[in-house]
């Protein structure tokens, strides 16, 4: 009974990294679908859609809507009914607790409904506040999103080229 303790003891530090990291694999997928989401309704409805990333000392989270960005601030799991006056498609909350983060290199991307375009280039990655590692996903001027690992290989995906590109 004892040997099964210790060997207990000593996996569970790397079961708990592995659950860590497979979480922050499925919000990456998440924020992934989420982002095509956005191009598509912006195609669908003919509108813009836009994708803001917000971040403080106890979330951060991300929306998509059609309202101007300053109407749609995460402030808890649920966002109020009212939240983005009507507006709201889709909002992610993640709480610090959970040890992950999402950051954007820009607050709000306008996906237009010209062939799902955007109007800037950016990139919003999800990343384990302990080990530094993390998902990023780049989107082009095209719309187009490609993938890759931030620190370590996660997922098949490569490395990404530097700190702050993709």
């Amino acid at each position: 009974m004892a040997i099964l303790g210790l060997v207990m003891a000593a996996a569970t530090p790397g079961l708990s990294a592995l659950m860590q990291r497979q979480r922050m694999t499925a919000l990456a997928h998440e924020l992934l679908t989420d982002l095509r989401l956005a191009r598509s309704e912006a195609l669908r409805m003919s509108r813009t859609v836009k994708i803001s990333v917000r971040s403080d000392a106890e979330s951060s989270c991300y929306t998509l809507h059609l309202s101007a960005p300053a109407h749609c601030l995460c402030k808890s799991a649920w966002p109020a009914p009212d939240s983005c006056g009507g507006m709201l498609i889709k909002q992610r909350w993640i709480p610090h607790s959970s040890h992950l983060q999402i950051e954007s290199s820009s607050a709000t991307l306008h996906i237009s409904p010209e062939l799902g375009l955007t109007t800037s280039t950016a990139s919003i990655q999800v990343l384990d506040r302990h080990s530094a590692d993390g998902i990023r996903h780049v989107i082009s001027l095209a719309g187009r999103i490609r993938s890759c690992a931030v620190r370590t290989s996660t997922g098949g995906l490569p490395l990404c080229a530097s700190p702050q590109e993709g």
